[in-house]
């Protein structure tokens, strides 16, 4: 008796809930995944590194006490007091630039503290040296008193390019051997710590002036004066007449026309005249 086997029944196989991964590329996933983080990390301590050096940089140089200025240096032989310029930088020093104070090395201004020392004392020259880590050197050389300055009932001391230099309230101080005394009687007064006239009027009297003080004669100007006539200058002599001067030509041959025309003709009788007309170069009038 021979018995039939009965074929199995095939069962279909469910994928539906199934997945299914690639070991290899499982793997390379999961690096790639780790790598990404590592970076981020990185990045991470990279920039909190940057921002840590660049705080304590800009605390270092800009807030500690290691470059703010503490010793200030005044050299030049100076008629103002160094006391007085140290106050006035000091002064300077107490300002802020945005959130960091000028007392610092490197955020205080040169540029503004020369404009400030020159509108107070209008100095020739100056120059400021930052030396780190907390110095300052000023060295200012002051403008020479060349004349003395008389407008509105005060005398001034001035320098060649008429910048008014000092008051003068000692008037025991006002010899006209020592410099030239300028009388300014025409309608251009002082403005903005200058003469209004020209500088080329102003070194016309003090070259005028050196030229009769070279040839030591008895013959001094007492006053320059300066009125409203064009390309005129009057000189009074001490104790003598009035002197009538031309702009235009050179200072130098009209005092050796005056000494000329003392020395050979008027002598003593030159202080008995009113006035000595030295402006045409052919003819010398007087009276």
């Amino acid at each position: 008796m021979s018995i039939k086997k009965r074929p199995k029944k095939l069962q279909k196989k469910d994928y539906k809930d199934k997945s299914f991964e690639n070991p290899f590329f499982k793997d390379k996933r999961q690096g790639r995944g780790s790598k990404s983080k590592k970076y981020k990390f990185k990045i991470i301590i990279f920039t909190t590194l940057i921002v840590a050096i660049v705080f304590t940089a800009i605390w270092f140089f800009y807030i500690s006490e290691t470059f703010k200025i503490k010793v200030i240096e005044i050299s030049g032989e100076l008629r103002v007091d160094k006391a007085e310029i140290e106050n006035l930088v000091r002064e300077d020093l107490d300002k802020k630039y945005f959130i960091f104070s000028q007392s610092n090395l490197f955020v205080f201004s040169q540029q503004d503290l020369e404009t400030h020392l020159q509108n107070k004392y209008n100095f020739a020259k100056i120059e400021i040296e930052k030396i780190i880590p907390d110095k300052l050197v000023i060295k200012a050389v002051e403008r020479s008193y060349k004349a003395i300055w008389f407008e509105s009932g005060n005398y001034y001391y001035i320098d060649d390019q008429g910048f008014i230099l000092e008051k003068i309230n000692n008037l025991e101080a006002l010899k006209p051997e020592d410099f030239p005394i300028i009388e300014n009687q025409s309608s251009d007064l002082i403005s903005d710590n200058s003469i209004s006239q020209s500088t080329e009027t102003l070194n016309f009297a003090i070259k005028a002036w050196q030229a009769l003080k070279a040839r030591q004669t008895s013959l001094v100007i007492e006053k320059f004066i300066i009125n409203n006539e064009k390309n005129s200058l009057n000189a009074k002599l001490i104790g003598g007449p009035i002197l009538y001067l031309n702009l235009l030509k050179e200072p130098q041959d009209q005092i050796n026309n005056l000494i000329i025309l003392h020395q050979e003709q008027l002598q003593a009788d030159i202080f008995s005249l009113s006035y000595i007309d030295l402006r045409y170069d052919e003819k010398i009038f007087y009276q």
